[in-house]
């Protein structure tokens, strides 16, 4: 698995107004929102992957989280995808 950042996504836009986004954020808001939170809870696990306890993690625990890692990258392009079109 290579060990790559999550992608970087700017919710900032030109009609971007943060009290309209906590009362009624827009689709896109609600998805940029969404892709921010996964994109750190990456962060948190690559983390975790990368420091020097890991190889003490139990063999199985880590295949799943190298696992989850990869299908939370997937779902960070997607979003991505749909923010985007």
């Amino acid at each position: 698995m290579t060990r790559e950042e999550p992608e970087p996504y700017n919710v900032t836009e030109p009609d971007f107004d943060e009290i309209t986004l906590i009362a009624n954020p827009t689709e896109k808001q609600k998805l940029c929102m969404e892709k921010l939170e996964l994109d750190e809870k990456i962060k948190e696990l690559v983390a975790v992957v990368a420091s020097d306890d890991f190889g003490n993690i139990e063999l199985l625990k880590r295949g799943r989280l190298l696992r989850q890692a990869s299908i939370m990258r997937e779902y960070s392009r997607i979003l991505k995808e749909r923010i985007e079109n």
